[in-house]
């Protein structure tokens, strides 16, 4: 158990270290390169049979805990650099290299992902949309004599509501015919709603003497 406890210490890894486990683990090179945050989630479980495999299943709940602390100290290497560098390409433009100029120019693909701001590691517990889109990017290889920049695609995954009351827009007033000192405030929790869902939940709040009622053809919507 001695000598497990000691193999075992998070202590006598370095990040190095910790990457080569990794290798032996996955049987793989991955973990020389750059990886992801999925990659960790799904090595750790590889290193946790490795382990059990290798120390004949004792102590199962301190290999857990290795596991876990050599797997946050990779997350927090990759929270370090917070960019991913996806890809070099070197296009030549004169390929008879009749321009050197030409010839000596370069692309470079960079691909720089929110999840690794931060904000969102150190101190954005509670999430606020402007303190985590207002970051600081830490490029790991530096840019020199930069000519031109594009930005040649940008992916928004759908994190936000088209509903919200933040904005205002969850909820309308009905008045009654023949009754104009009263109005009925209809109201819907906020979420991302498609027109289907969203008159769904309209009329499960609405009175039912009242019924919406959506077209498929024009996609309009009709109260009765």
């Amino acid at each position: 158990m001695e000598s497990m406890t000691q193999e075992l210490d998070i202590q006598n890894y370095d990040l190095k270290a910790i990457k080569k486990l990794y290798n032996e683990a996955t049987q793989s090179n991955l973990f020389l390169n750059q990886y992801t945050l999925l990659d960790v989630e799904e090595s750790k479980k590889k290193l946790h049979v490795y382990l059990l495999n290798r120390y004949k299943y004792k102590e199962p709940n301190h290999i857990q805990q290795f596991v876990e602390s050599t797997s946050t100290e990779l997350i927090n290497a990759l929270f370090e650099t917070n960019t991913e560098m996806v890809g070099v390409k070197n296009v030549i433009q004169d390929k008879r290299k009749l321009n050197p100029n030409f010839f000596q120019e370069t692309y470079r693909i960079i691909n720089i992902d929110s999840m690794y701001r931060e904000n969102l590691w150190d101190s954005n517990y509670t999430y606020d949309s402007k303190t985590s889109t207002n970051m600081h990017v830490k490029l790991n290889d530096s840019l020199d004599n930069v000519i031109t920049l594009e930005l040649t695609n940008v992916c928004i995954p759908y994190t936000f509501y088209n509903i919200d009351s933040n904005n205002g827009n969850n909820y309308f007033y009905i008045q009654k015919e023949g009754d104009t000192d009263s109005l009925e405030k209809i109201e819907i929790s906020s979420g991302y709603y498609s027109p289907s869902e969203l008159i769904s939940a309209v009329n499960a709040v609405v009175d039912p003497s009242f019924t919406f009622t959506l077209s498929t053809e024009t996609n309009r919507v009709t109260i009765e």
